[in-house]
């Protein structure tokens, strides 16, 4: 029977901790961030069999005004799976989705993952890199070998890395590069709150890190890494382009998978890669990590539609040329509207 329950629901929990495929984002602190940061009702869409939860993924609904409501499983999130006991409790998930949402008069159910028939797939337009973590010395050695040199590279040169300590590392160090970054690449940035609500639910309990490079002691790159159940995902990443030569990504990814592979994680998962990003998928290739296309999935009538919502171009030349408050400000606004 299906079934919508709270994200404190300790049946779900217990699902979550008995999956070997939950992420971090099946972890009801990620969905809760999002509901409180964007103001949308956060719940787990369940399949309950007697008193247990055979199958389940989180949902938020989608308010906003002027559009239509939807459920999104979810958003801001790069892939999501369903959660399930067997293959079977999660296709009867999905189709109980698909006829109860019918016949209740309920949101369209986006998913971002592909879980087959009768879900409508929706190209992402996108691909998923996912790198098993070895050894690093193995992983280093399996590298493209431009790869392996730029690591070398770094490691030997002047920049140190540090993780974040305090909740000013996230919202003041790392906030500013990632607004100067999104600043360059003509779209918004999510708000202050957002960092400093990631700090408070993820980074600080121990669900993440957060990893900057310093050149003395001026922060020129970062990068966002969520860890949990053995699987680590890239978030975010921003640096400042005079620092590039002196690789400082390539030392924060490689900081990262040490910090990972010494924890027992067992995959690096890369996030999604528009794939008109063609240099950022041969970055995450290079490391040695698979490329998939990343496929999302509808449960509804509506038309067929993708889940792109990019920045239009002619906004998207305004935010590049307008001071980084605009892409703040921009941000703070509307940044909600894509999910």
């Amino acid at each position: 029977m299906l079934v919508e329950t709270s994200l404190d629901d300790p049946r779900w929990f217990d699902l979550v901790l008995d999956s070997p495929a939950a992420t971090p984002f099946h972890h009801p602190a990620w969905a809760r961030l999002l509901a409180d940061c964007y103001g949308f009702r956060p719940f787990v869409l369940a399949e309950e069999s007697g008193t247990e939860l055979v199958a389940g993924i989180p949902v938020l609904d989608v308010r906003l005004p002027l559009r239509r409501s939807r459920w999104v499983a979810l958003p801001f999130t790069d892939e999501l799976n369903v959660l399930a006991r067997s293959g079977e409790d999660a296709a009867r998930l999905v189709a109980d989705a698909a006829t109860g949402r019918t016949a209740a008069g309920l949101p369209d159910l986006e998913i971002r993952a592909a879980v087959g028939a009768p879900a409508r797939e929706m190209p992402g337009h996108a691909w998923t890199h996912h790198l098993a973590l070895d050894h690093p010395a193995a992983l280093l050695a399996q590298m493209d070998s431009s790869h392996r040199r730029s690591v070398r590279r770094a490691c030997a040169g002047a920049l140190r890395v540090r993780a974040a300590r305090v909740e000013r590392d996230v919202t003041s160090d790392f906030y500013a590069l990632h607004v100067r970054s999104r600043q360059r690449q003509g779209v918004p940035v999510q708000p202050r709150r957002y960092f400093a609500l990631l700090w408070e639910r993820l980074i600080r309990p121990g669900l993440g890190f957060v990893l900057l490079a310093d050149d003395g002691d001026r922060p020129v790159a970062g990068a966002v890494f969520l860890e949990w159940n053995g699987t680590l995902v890239y978030k975010y990443g921003a640096s400042t382009p005079a620092s590039w030569p002196d690789r400082p990504n390539h030392l924060l990814f490689w900081e990262a998978i040490r910090r990972a592979s010494s924890d027992g994680a067992h995959t690096l998962d890369f996030g999604r890669t528009a794939v008109e990003l063609e240099g950022l998928a041969t970055f995450k290739r290079r490391w040695g990590a698979s490329q998939e296309p990343l496929v999302y999935s509808l449960v509804g009538a509506s038309a067929a539609r993708t889940t792109e919502r990019g920045v239009p171009r002619s906004a998207a030349a305004v935010l590049r040329r307008s001071p980084a408050a605009v892409t703040r400000l921009t941000g703070a606004l509307f940044y909600r509207y894509a999910a």
